[in-house]
């Protein structure tokens, strides 16, 4: 179920709202169950962009879904199910259609929206149940080697929670924490 709200028209009026319903991808079904392998894309943006020029809404989502769909595509050239886009300074940014969580023992880690990407209510979602678990949770900066050196990485949506068992080729260590971090975030508990 996708609800989709509006402000309604620019120049004045109620607010839109509407809900869609459609079955689950076998596809997205299997990423959820067995991962998926992602490769890292330049964003061909440094960190920060979105402070200093606000006006390229980079944490916007907009109806055209071009880019993460190229993204997307782009990864399945190189061998991978999906991309985690990097900005020109190295620091890790988001997928096409989901953020980007770490583990570091028990501590989950996500970038920033400062940064210039979409502030994930998913995320927010999965740190409140954490937290009620007794994990400690961080928006902070990451950098690619940080994630080859996490004890598990996950790309995290409202559709999708699904561990990156591959990244740029190279195969992650297992993440211990796999079971208790997928039942937090499809639960209830970080909800309200």
């Amino acid at each position: 179920m996708r609800l989709v709200c509006t402000r309604g028209p620019e120049e004045g009026g109620p607010p839109a709202a509407y809900a869609l319903g459609q079955e689950l991808s076998p596809v997205l079904l299997q990423q959820r169950r067995d991962g998926v392998s992602a490769v890292t894309l330049a964003r061909g943006l440094a960190t920060g962009v979105g402070e200093a020029a606000p006006w390229l809404l980079l944490g916007a989502k907009t109806l055209s879904y071009a880019l993460n769909v190229a993204s997307r595509r782009w990864a399945k050239r190189l061998g991978g199910d999906d991309a985690i886009f990097v900005s020109t300074d190295g620091w890790v940014w988001e997928s096409g259609t989901s953020s980007v969580v770490a583990a570091f023992g028990r501590r989950l880690v996500s970038p920033p929206a400062s940064i210039g990407i979409l502030d994930s209510i998913s995320v927010r979602h999965l740190f409140a149940a954490a937290e009620a678990a007794g994990w400690e949770t961080a928006r902070e900066n990451l950098k690619v080697d940080d994630l080859f050196g996490a004890n598990g990485v996950w790309l995290c949506s409202s559709l999708r929670f699904a561990r990156v068992h591959t990244l740029d080729g190279q195969v992650l260590a297992p993440a211990p924490a796999q079971r208790e971090l997928y039942r937090l975030a499809t639960s209830d508990e970080g909800a309200g």
